[in-house]
Parts: structure tokens; sequence; C-alpha cells
């Protein structure tokens, strides 16, 4: 027998013993694969799943019924007898007329009426001049202004009274202001000439008036 490098074997020992070896290996080698080529060719057994039921409704068919007790029957009581109707009063075919009763009469009563608050009496009067009647409501502003501004002096007599003259320029101020009528009092036509003077300017002359000022007089008067 020769090797692949060309030797005979059988000539030696070491060539017998690795000869041996070589056709050991090879006839294991051979028993593996048929083995294995054996394992995978039968064929797995499949076992199918088993399921237990129980018949729960024929066995309780063939079970006995008990036998229910036999009940007795109950007599009837007598039932009262019904009690008779009474009859409706018949009604009458014209109902019965209530009697009214009398009103009482109404007595108005005398009501006292409210007491009127005392009218205030007006601290700064006057008229507007001839040739200005036609503009009334100018001087109305003028004494509203005047009004606004006067404090007369305290401890006064009540009627006393001091008229100022003043003229009023086109532009709403004031000059020329003086007494027409003193009231013999130092300090009340003092005040009274301070604030005719203090509440200048007025407001323009109407442009309608044909004149340059216009002369104006008012009368003052104190608090109450």
């Amino acid at each position: 027998m020769k090797l692949p490098s060309g030797k005979r074997l059988g000539q030696s020992v070491q060539e017998l013993a690795l000869a041996a070896f070589f056709t050991f290996f090879i006839h294991a080698a051979v028993i593996v694969v048929a083995l294995f080529l054996g394992f995978t060719a039968i064929p797995k057994k499949v076992f199918p799943p088993v399921y237990q039921v129980t018949l729960v409704g024929q066995l309780q068919e063939l079970a006995p019924t008990p036998a229910l007790p036999r009940q007795e029957a109950v007599p009837e009581t007598a039932k009262p007898a019904p009690k008779p109707k009474k009859a409706a009063p018949k009604k009458s075919a014209m109902p019965e007329l209530k009697k009214a009763r009398p009103e009482p009469e109404y007595v108005a009563e005398d009501v006292a009426e409210p007491p009127r608050p005392a009218e205030k009496k007006e601290t700064v009067a006057g008229r507007p001049p001839s040739d200005f009647d036609k503009f009334a409501w100018y001087y109305e502003n003028i004494k509203r202004r005047i009004r606004g501004n006067w404090k007369s002096p305290v401890g006064v007599p009540k009627d006393t009274k001091a008229t100022v003259v003043f003229r009023v320029l086109r532009s709403g101020w004031v000059e020329d202001v003086k007494l027409e009528a003193a009231s013999k009092i130092y300090h009340y036509d003092r005040d009274a000439i301070r604030v005719i003077r203090s509440s200048s300017p007025f407001p323009s002359l109407p442009e309608d008036f044909p004149k340059q000022f216009a002369v104006f007089s008012v009368d003052l008067m104190p608090e109450e």
C-alpha cells in the first residue's frame, strides 16, 4: 500500500500503526454519518391533545326529581257586604247669592303739605342798561360771575346794600369801578369794589353790540 508521499506501507511497525489509525478513523466517520442520517430520516410521531368532557345535563336528567309537598286548600273567607251609598243632595237650579259686604267709605285725611324751602336771598341784583336789553343773557353771566366771588362781611345789617358801577371793554376787561350808592359801612363798600375787580375779565362783549364798551351797575347785598 502506498501513501500520498509515495512510500509503501507494511514495511515497518510505524507504517502499520499509521495505516491502522487511518482505517479506524474512516470507519468511525462512516458510523457517525450513518447514525445521523438514521435519526433525521425517522418521522416524528405527533400525539394529539386529549380533552376530558363531563356530561352534566344527562346526569341531571337521569337523577330522580324530589316530590313537592302537597298544599292544603285554604277556605275562602266571606267578604263583608258593601255599604249603601248616600244619595247626593239635589242641586237647585239657581245658586244661592251671597250677600255682598258693604265697602268701607273712604274718608280723605287732611295731609299737611311739607314746608317749602325758603327762597335764598339774591346777593347780586340789578338790571341791564337800556341799550343792552337785547343782550340780557350777557348781563346775567356777569352777575353769575360776581355772585360766585362775593363774600359779604360778617355782622352787617341784613338791609345793607352797595351799588357799584363799572365799565366793561369789548375784550371783557373792567375799568372805572366806583360806588354809585354807598352802604356807609367802610369795609362793606371796600369789599364791594374789590369783588368787581377780582371778577375781571368777563367774557368779550357780544359781536352785535355796536359800542366799544358797556356800562353796568350791580347791587351787592349781604348773605343770610
